[in-house]
């Protein structure tokens, strides 16, 4: 790790203090905790899918924020 990586890390909240057994869990932690976050993501978007019709995504994502390009693609 550079002093930038460790900068950085501390930056977005990471705490990269304390032994290596308590690092390690923090890592699973926050590997579980995305792994969730990206599964539940990826449910609501199936459900927003399946309510909308393809014409009607496209409208709707127009308005979302900091989705304006990806949303589309998220719901195809």
């Amino acid at each position: 790790m550079t002093q930038e990586d460790t900068q950085a890390a501390a930056e977005i909240g990471i705490v990269m203090s304390g032994s290596i057994a308590d690092r390690i869990n923090r890592a699973v932690h926050a590997h579980n905790l995305a792994a969730r976050l990206a599964v539940g993501a990826g449910y609501l978007l199936l459900d927003i899918r399946a309510e909308l019709a393809h014409e009607g995504v496209r409208r709707c994502s127009r308005s979302w924020h900091g989705f304006d390009e990806s949303a589309p693609l998220m719901l195809r």
